[in-house]
C-alpha cells in the first residue's frame, strides 16, 4: 500500500463526527488523521504568546519507519491556527520522545523550559528499557542529555521502562527542587534533581507479588478538598506493563510523605480526577467547570499499545463536564479515544487525540488528530 494510499484510508477510518452535547458551542477538526501528526499529547498554554505546546510521540526525520532511528517532534499551536515546530523530526537523534512538561523557575531556573521524558531508542523494544530525561533550553531547537534514570529492582528486571513525566515540586513545599517521573514498568516514581545528572528512586512500588502500577503524579488540585496541595498518585494494584489488560483499571490512591513513604487515601467519588482540567472565564457558561477525558476501553498503560485494536480504535471516546454543583455531564462525545488530552485557550478547548500507538503499538502511521471546541457566544444552558 502507498503512503497516499495508507492517508487516506486512515481518513475513512477517522472522519471527524464529534456531537457537542451543550447549546453555543461548537467544535472543528485543526489536524485530521492521515496528515501531519502520529502521536499528539498536549502540553500546557504558554500565556506570553497565547499557544499551546505539545509533542509528537512519532515521526521521523523522512517518511516511512527507520528502526534505526528516534523519533518525535515538539510543536506549537498559534493564535490563529498555524503550526510551528519548535523541536522537528530527527533534531534527537536515536532518542524516542515520550512526553513533555514544562520548567519552572524555581527548578535550577528552567522557567518556559522544556523537559522530555524520553526513550534512549526507538519503537517498542526501547519502550522495556531505562528512559532518560531530556531538557531543551530557551531558543533551542534540539534537545540535549538532562537526566539518566537507573534500573531498580526485580520486577520486570528492574528496568526503569514505560516513563512518564509528572510534576515539578511545588515552591516553598519539602518536593522543591525535584522533577517528579513514574515508570509503569518497574512501579516506581522518580525524582530528578534540578541539577540534572541521574534520576533517584523515590517511591518504590515494584514488590513481585503486590505491585502497584504508579499513573500519575500530581499535586492535588483545589476540587481536592482537603488534600489539594499534597503531592499524590494514582496506580493499579497488580498491574503489569507486560500483561495485556484492556479496559478501564481501577485506579486507586495514594499520598507521597516528603521521606518517600505513601499512605493510601480515598478521594470522594464525586472529585474530577487528578488530570482534569478547570475552564477559563472566557469559556461561556462553563467557565469555572471541571473537564477531563474519557477514553473507553482503550488502555495504552501496557507494552501492546493497543493491538487489539488493529481494525481501528472504537469512537467511545467523551469530554466529561463537572459543574459546581458536583454533577457530571457528557460535554462532547463520539471520538476515537485512546489517551486524549486537553489543553484550554481562553474560549477554546483544544483536544489532541493520539490514535493508535506509533512506540508500542508499533502503529506508524499518521492517525493522530487536533480538534477544537470554541465557545461562540450563543445562549448558555
Amino acid at each position: 500500500m502507498t503512503t497516499q494510499e495508507s492517508r487516506r484510508k486512515l481518513r475513512e477510518l477517522y472522519p471527524f463526527r464529534m456531537q457537542l452535547r451543550a447549546p453555543g458551542y461548537a467544535s472543528a477538526e485543526l489536524v485530521g488523521p492521515g496528515s501531519t501528526f502520529y502521536d499528539i499529547l498536549l502540553g500546557w498554554r504558554e500565556a506570553a504568546n497565547n499557544s499551546i505546546v505539545f509533542n509528537d510521540i512519532g515521526g521521523q526525520a523522512q517518511p516511512g519507519w527507520d528502526p534505526e532511528q528516534g523519533h518525535g517532534a515538539i510543536w506549537r499551536l498559534q493564535d490563529d491556527n498555524v503550526l510551528e515546530p519548535i523541536v522537528n523530526y530527527g533534531a534527537a537523534g536515536r532518542w524516542a520522545f515520550i512526553h513533555i512538561i514544562r520548567g519552572e523557575a524555581h527548578y535550577g531556573d528552567s522557567d518556559g523550559e522544556i523537559f522530555i521524558v524520553a526513550q534512549t531508542g526507538p519503537g517498542r523494544p526501547y519502550a522495556s528499557r531505562a528512559h532518560c530525561v531530556l531538557r531543551v533550553r530557551k531558543g533551542a531547537n534540539r534537545p540535549e542529555l538532562f537526566a539518566s534514570v537507573p534500573d531498580v529492582g526485580t520486577l520486570d528486571g528492574g528496568h526503569a521502562g514505560a516513563m512518564m513525566p509528572d510534576v515539578v515540586g511545588p515552591k516553598g513545599s519539602p518536593f522543591e527542587g525535584w522533577l517528579f517521573i513514574h515508570s509503569m514498568m518497574n512501579c516506581t516514581i522518580y525524582r530528578v534533581p534540578a541539577q540534572g545528572g541521574a534520576a533517584e528512586p523515590f517511591v518504590r512500588l515494584g514488590d513481585p507479588d503486590q505491585p502497584i502500577m504508579p499513573r500519575q503524579v500530581r499535586i492535588a488540585p483545589p476540587w481536592w478538598g482537603g488534600l489539594a496541595g499534597e503531592l499524590v498518585f494514582s496506580g493499579v494494584r497488580g498491574a503489569s506493563f507486560h500483561r495485556s489488560t484492556p479496559g478501564t483499571p481501577k485506579l486507586e490512591y495514594w499520598r507521597i510523605r516528603p521521606d518517600g513513604g505513601i499512605e493510601e487515601i480515598a478521594p470522594d467519588p464525586k472529585w474530577a480526577p487528578l488530570n482534569a482540567r478547570r475552564a477559563p472565564p472566557e469559556f461561556g457558561p462553563f467557565a469555572g467547570h471541571i473537564f477531563w477525558a474519557d477514553d473507553g476501553p482503550v488502555n495504552l498503560a501496557q507494552v501492546s499499545g493497543c493491538d487489539e485494536f488493529a481494525d481501528g480504535l472504537p469512537f467511545s471516546g467523551r469530554v466529561l463536564r463537572q459543574s459546581p454543583d458536583g454533577d457530571t455531564h457528557v460535554f462532547a462525545d463520539n471520538f476515537y479515544g485512546s489517551s486524549t488530552s486537553l489543553v484550554f485557550d481562553r474560549s477554546r478547548l483544544i483536544m489532541g487525540l493520539p490514535g493508535r500507538s506509533y512506540s508500542t503499538g508499533e502503529f506508524h502511521e499518521p492517525d493522530a488528530s487536533l480538534y477544537e471546541v470554541r465557545w461562540e457566544g450563543a445562549e448558555g444552558p
